[in-house]
């Protein structure tokens, strides 16, 4: 799962999808998270991922969430402890590309 949504978020999702009975799915990603509502509930192109709110967290659960907007972390972590999510749990793209592993 990914919070924000900037154009690397859309790259990335898109080049970690594969086809199956002529549906675009996802590897590891399960939908993408967009505070701004006029960028919510429309699907990615590339991944086909619904872009959903925050909200979607308190019936969708993830046990991680990548985080491309990273200069916002410390608001999205905020925001995320609100749902119960640790630290731990939420990763930003940079951290997880310097690690060597995605």
């Amino acid at each position: 799962m990914i919070i924000s949504l900037p154009a690397s978020a859309n790259l990335i999702t898109s080049l970690c999808t594969f086809e199956t009975k002529g549906q675009v799915a996802s590897k590891n990603f399960k939908f993408l998270i967009e505070k701004n509502p006029k960028s919510q509930n429309i699907y990615a192109p590339g991944s086909g991922l619904q872009i959903v709110n925050l909200e979607h967290l308190k019936e969708n659960p993830v046990d991680e969430i990548l985080v491309f907007s990273f200069g916002y972390m410390d608001e999205i972590k905020k925001d995320l402890k609100k749902y119960g999510y640790q630290n731990n749990q939420i990763k930003s793209f940079i951290d997880v590309m310097k690690d060597g592993y995605v």
